[in-house]
């Protein structure tokens, strides 16, 4: 089920669904007090930057903590893991209903990916999905069914990652202390990385497609290339467990999130300074220290993200990441410089995505609901 987010008792401010165009054309809507001393006055106009049916839709229907959620490349769907052991989908427009649920995961699905086979702005029949029962599932969203069980783990399942490459090639983290790679048509995993410590996070990188980010418990960022069957190099740096990683839209970036509260982005392009341009003390890849996002001591894996300056994002890259104080934090991913600080959740925000499709958070955590909210870019 969805709906807006729950009015206060008093003050209350509730969106007109009437809507009117400034001078630019440009929708606006105006924002009137429905309760107090102002009742029925006009506050504001709301210029609208999205399709959503108001700024603020608030989607409720997960019985556990919110572990994971992605939006499919169309844009139009958003998918969402829980505690609950299930996958909700629903409609990211109109009334945002939620029109399916994947079940089959034997404990909790703690992330999912979406296939990119149909590209970016095209339909997508296959979700993936990491679970706490020591197996990657394999969904079709069109017709709910559970298509495929790979058993190759032998500990709870973390992170997964698809090639950009080889779209039917996947990365999955787990608690054994491996990474293993799947191919959808193989009920073995087709190789193997032995890290020697729990994997926590997993990202595949662009290129050749044969590169894997991977972080653990050992609070480094290791590069593995899957053809040399060797780490490249370590990025070093944070002082925490690494939560997520989350390559950049131009895929010269490494975005990464750690139970040290902080969010770095990391060059890692083929060839960089021997110095730090910015600083010759810091390492020579670390890009950019984002900043302060508590983790909290309940020690949730948090997920990063990356928005898409092709997709109504005025050109500008931002990035987000939820935190322990209830909100989530938007960053310009050049300048550094926080745009948002987004509240409304009541505990941990575990999990954030952006729209491929127009200026969109979505947004999840402990209290088991999930927000989307359009952005002003401009």
């Amino acid at each position: 089920m969805s709906n807006k987010r729950p009015p206060s008792p008093e003050g209350t401010l509730i969106i007109s669904k009437r809507s009117r165009t400034d001078g630019s054309g440009e929708e606006q809507q105006m924002v009137v007090a429905s309760a107090g001393e102002g009742k029925g006055a006009l506050v504001q106009g709301v210029k609208r930057t999205s399709g959503l049916q108001a700024p603020i839709m608030c989607l409720t229907g997960h019985q556990g903590e919110i572990l994971d959620l992605k939006f499919d490349p169309s844009g139009s769907t958003l998918a969402s893991s829980s505690t609950d052991k299930l996958v909700y989908l629903w409609r990211v427009y109109g009334d945002c209903a939620n029109y399916g649920v994947l079940k089959g995961s034997k404990g909790a699905v703690t992330a999912i990916e979406w296939s990119q086979e149909g590209g970016m702005g095209g339909t997508s029949d296959k979700i993936f999905a990491s679970t706490a029962s020591n197996q990657m599932l394999l969904f079709s969203p069109v017709t709910g069914e559970l298509v495929r069980r790979y058993r190759s783990h032998r500990g709870i399942l973390n992170s997964l990652s698809l090639s950009p490459v080889a779209p039917n090639l996947v990365a999955t983290g787990s608690d054994d202390c491996t990474v293993r790679i799947h191919s959808p048509n193989e009920a073995a995993e087709i190789d193997k990385i032995d890290i020697g410590h729990p994997v926590t996070a997993v990202e595949w990188l662009g290129g050749a497609g044969s590169e894997i980010a991977i972080g653990g418990v050992d609070n480094d960022i290791h590069i593995y290339d899957l053809r040399k069957k060797a780490v490249l190099y370590s990025l070093r740096g944070h002082q925490d467990t690494i939560t997520s990683l989350r390559l950049s839209p131009n895929k010269s970036f490494l975005l990464s999130s750690s139970s040290d509260s902080l969010v770095k982005i990391w060059d890692i392009k083929p060839f960089v300074p021997v110095l730090n341009p910015i600083d010759p003390v810091l390492p020579p890849r670390l890009y950019r220290i984002l900043g302060w996002a508590p983790a909290g001591f309940e020690n949730w894996l948090r997920q990063v993200s990356w928005s898409n300056p092709s997709y109504g994002h005025n050109g500008k890259t931002f990035v987000a990441v939820g935190s322990a104080d209830r909100s989530v934090t938007i960053w310009d991913s050049e300048s550094g410089e926080i745009k948002f600080k987004l509240p409304g959740h009541r505990g941990t925000v575990i999990a954030t995505d952006f729209s491929p499709r127009e200026p969109i958070i979505a947004s999840g955590g402990v209290d088991k609901l999930i927000y989307l909210g359009e952005i002003d870019v401009r």
